[in-house]
């Protein structure tokens, strides 16, 4: 995969955000397009498959977490925010980003892993980078960028203490997007089986 400088694909997303915002506030269409946009972009900056970026999205509530990107994780359930096993949700509960380069099985991540993947073969979560997206004190979701292989040497290289800092500024610019664009009661739609 081709690797282009973070500055330039980070610029590229904001103009993205910038012609979303510029349609209205919040639209189930154009929030669609923004997680589509947000996950490309992730996935060119750290060299990751597309399946390897995951967008959560939160309930009007903020006590449910839906999977946003990829598509074909949206029909295999939630996370409810009062789980103490996943660490989606202990990163947006305790407002805290994480690298993970040593994945113990969460129960969720396992059940997860086992939905068909209809990119490639599905494959475990050795690394993860994780990035709560809170704006103004509401939670809006998480940002989690994995590293897939059948060992945690063929997964790829561990994500760094510089992928964390590039990954938070990213999620910083675009955080006035996602809470603008997002509908108070969005859930993404679900997926038709392949």
């Amino acid at each position: 995969m081709e690797e282009k400088p973070f500055k330039d694909i980070l610029a590229e997303t904001k103009t993205l955000c910038d012609r979303l915002l510029q349609g209205g506030g919040a639209d189930e269409k154009r929030f669609e397009e923004f997680l589509t946009a947000v996950a490309e972009a992730l996935s060119r900056i750290f060299s990751l498959y597309p399946d390897e970026v995951s967008l959560l999205v939160t309930d009007k509530k903020e006590e449910l977490l839906y999977f946003g990107k990829p598509d074909y994780l949206r029909n295999a359930g939630i996370l409810p925010m009062s789980s103490f096993d996943s660490l989606a949700v202990e990163s947006l509960r305790t407002a805290k980003a994480r690298v993970v380069n040593t994945m113990k099985k969460d129960r969720y991540s396992s059940i997860f892993e086992m939905v068909k993947n209809p990119i490639r073969p599905n494959q475990p979560i050795q690394k993860m980078l994780i990035i709560p997206a809170i704006s103004h004190g509401k939670r809006l979701g998480v940002v989690e960028l994995n590293r897939k292989g059948p060992t945690s040497s063929e997964a790829g290289p561990q994500f760094s203490e510089e992928d964390l800092r590039q990954a938070l500024d990213f999620v910083r610019e675009i955080l006035p997007a996602w809470e603008t664009l997002k509908p108070e009661g969005f859930r993404p739609k679900l997926t038709e089986a392949p």
